[in-house]
């Protein structure tokens, strides 16, 4: 026993022995696999020093600084079939490699050799090795593609753990994985990685799986199915099926997989993830975060490591968050496109179908806001410019808060139900097609029914057909309206059926003020002194707490030539006369009253703007004097002029 232990302490005999272990395989199996050194001890432990394994272009796939180990059963060795007790691995050297225009990796080259029906020599066993526990420290794993234009899939750096109820038989792996942990190149450190490891010619499964970081807890089931030639492409064409139950993971360990994650959040999930790590469904995905973001439905991601053609389909319960919650957690994917008008919606939540592209989306969604309901069937493209995006489809707005969103507190809650077709979503470059009914609309504190509406409202202009079956207000108006540039322009026809100017806020000064008839306009201008233009008023029947009062026709004509004003007015029982001048309407008044009070020596004139004049010829008939001015005088009549025209601009 003496003899042998000197014997096998001789480096010359360690070297020739670590050639004859190795020896039996590399002619068995076609390897190159090497030994530096082996010792032998007295009671039949044994360390291996300097293990190499080569891949078929040579270089370096596997080294191992240092394994120690006992051997159950010494002649087993010649047979290939290796059972060791307890053992340890330390500085072990992994480099998985897919060579320039070859498809399979060095790895599985490898592996295929102790395939049961590919031995070298067709009479040998197949290549066994056993331990019940297998301790590692400083494992190191590189994953390299050298047809990528970036070569590095993933490395692991620092590793230890270890292994229980090891085993290889042929091409097939199984063990126990307990308290793994890593570093990976990215700067994801994994504390513990626990599982039941499986690895066969067409599968791996990793069960009871635990993967922890120091923020971030997965528990997990997990099947990967492949044809072996197509692990070298394991993102696209290796199928999983994985079931995650009762896990966290934190967005900073997320930031560092994918950089369009941020803030400090814990998302908390379940679901079953189906297909590949590149095109994969997340079905009965239970997920809600510590500050507020919930997601509960089916999930599709297409391209989700390939990020250029990324697409996204979900068909949810339940989704909600708010502005912040979705900015701060994907301040890159959302940060720049999300419409800060999203912050006015408050906490939302919608439940429906929707599909995701950089640039597109096509939606079939509830949703729930602080300002109102949303119910749209919408297709929109150009969505990463919001002044840019195009949509149509079918939309529902029910008590939608006009007044909120567009900072008008003119406008209160609104409901639509119909078609749009337009481009834009900010007030200033909206241009969309509306068909549908306007339910309801608050406008100047009165709440407006059943509007009918058919045209294109684009940036304060608005072309088409509207309909009013309100209760007090019944007719119909074509034409345009047109308020987006800085003079406007009025193009339209009104039949008034019935109008309760009292109860639309837009008339006080009578307790009884009831309209109909018909307004056809062909104006241009903002206000008293550009106005140029026609106003025909037809068949109107004004109404108050004293009488009815029919006019039949009232024409305005308006022109503005050579610095001189005139305007004509015609109606057999309103009104008949002309305005000539060159005059300011809001000192029209004051110019008047000057005129008639310098012919008295001691009156003190208005300051007004200099080189004005005014001459006017009115017959003025007792219907509109009974209407608007009892006791009239002259300039009552100027200012019934001045009350005229500012109807004709609201």
């Amino acid at each position: 026993m003496v003899f042998l232990i000197i014997t096998f302490s001789i480096p010359a005999v360690q070297t020739k022995l670590a050639g004859l272990v190795t020896e039996n395989l590399n002619e068995d199996f076609g390897t190159s696999l090497k030994i530096s050194k082996v010792d032998l001890s007295f009671l039949g432990s044994v360390s291996l020093k300097g293990i190499e394994i080569k891949d078929h272009h040579q270089d370096t796939l596997i080294y191992v600084e240092r394994l120690r180990s006992s051997l159950l059963d010494v002649k087993r060795i010649l047979e290939n079939n290796i059972q060791l007790k307890s053992t340890s691995l330390k500085g072990v050297y992994v480099n998985v490699k897919n060579y320039k225009d070859e498809e399979i990796d060095n790895l599985t080259v490898f592996v295929d050799k102790f395939e049961d029906d590919n031995p070298t020599d067709p009479s040998s066993n197949p290549f066994k090795i056993s331990s019940s526990n297998i301790y590692f420290e400083n494992i190191n794993y590189k994953q390299i593609d050298e047809n990528k234009t970036i070569p590095l899939d993933f490395a692991a750096y620092h590793g230890g753990g270890s292994l229980q109820d090891f085993s290889i038989v042929g091409p097939n792996v199984f063990l126990k994985i307990r308290g793994l942990y890593f570093i990976e190149n990215r700067g994801l450190e994994i504390t513990n990685l626990t599982t039941d490891f499986k690895y066969t010619k067409s599968q791996m499964q990793f069960y009871n799986t635990i993967l922890q970081t120091n923020t971030s807890t997965l528990f997990a089931d997990i099947d990967f199915n492949y044809e072996r030639e197509n692990l070298s492409k394991f993102i696209e064409l290796v199928n999983i099926n994985a079931n995650f139950k009762n896990s966290f993971v934190s967005t900073t360990d997320l930031k560092k997989i994918y950089n369009e994650f941020d803030g400090n959040d814990i998302l908390r999930f379940e679901t079953t993830l189906k297909g590949s790590l590149n095109n994969f469904s997340l079905q009965s995905l239970n997920l809600s975060s510590d500050k507020g973001i919930e997601i509960i439905g089916d999930v599709n991601l297409i391209n989700s490591v390939k990020q250029e053609e990324f697409f996204l389909s979900a068909n949810l319960e339940n989704a909600s968050a708010d502005y912040f919650k979705l900015k701060e957690v994907f301040p890159n994917l959302l940060g720049k496109t999300l419409p800060t008008e999203l912050i006015k919606f408050g906490e939302f939540s919608l439940s429906g179908f929707t599909k995701i592209t950089p640039s597109s989306i096509e939606a079939t969604l509830d949703i729930n806001s602080e300002i109102g309901k949303v119910v749209a069937d919408l297709e929109l493209n150009n969505f990463d410019s919001l002044d840019n995006a195009v949509y149509n489809g079918e939309v529902l707005l029910d008590k939608f808060d006009l007044g909120n969103l567009f900072d008008d507190d003119t406008f209160g809650n609104f409901s639509f139900e119909g078609l749009v077709d337009g481009k834009g979503f900010r007030l200033e470059n909206i241009n969309t097609q509306l068909i549908g009914t306007i339910s309801q609309i608050e406008f100047n504190k009165y709440n407006y029914q059943n509007i009918t509406v058919n045209g294109l409202y684009q940036n304060n202009l608005f072309n088409g057909k509207l309909g009013f079956v309100d209760d007090n207000l019944n007719g119909t108006f074509e034409g345009l309206a047109d308020l987006s540039e800085e003079i406007n322009k009025f193009d339209f026809k009104t039949t008034i059926n019935y109008a309760n100017l009292r109860a639309l806020n837009l008339y006080s000064r009578d307790s009884i003020s009831e309209l109909s008839g018909v307004i056809d306009l062909d104006l241009t201008g903002n206000k008293f002194d550009n106005v140029i233009g026609i106003a025909n008023f037809k068949n109107i029947e004004y109404t108050n707490e004293k009488e009815l009062y029919p006019f039949k026709q009232f024409l305005i004509f308006s022109t503005f030539k050579d610095g001189v004003r005139q305007i004509r007015i015609d109606s057999e029982d309103i009104i008949k006369g002309e305005l000539i001048g060159d005059f300011k309407f809001e000192e029209m008044l004051p110019l008047a009253q000057n005129a008639l009070g310098s012919m008295y020596s001691n009156y003190t004139p208005y300051e007004v703007s200099l080189n004005q004049f005014l001459k006017f010829d009115f017959v003025i008939y007792n219907k509109i004097v009974d209407v608007f001015y009892p006791e009239i005088s002259v300039l009552q009549v100027l200012r019934l002029l001045v009350v005229l025209n500012q109807m004709i601009i609201n």
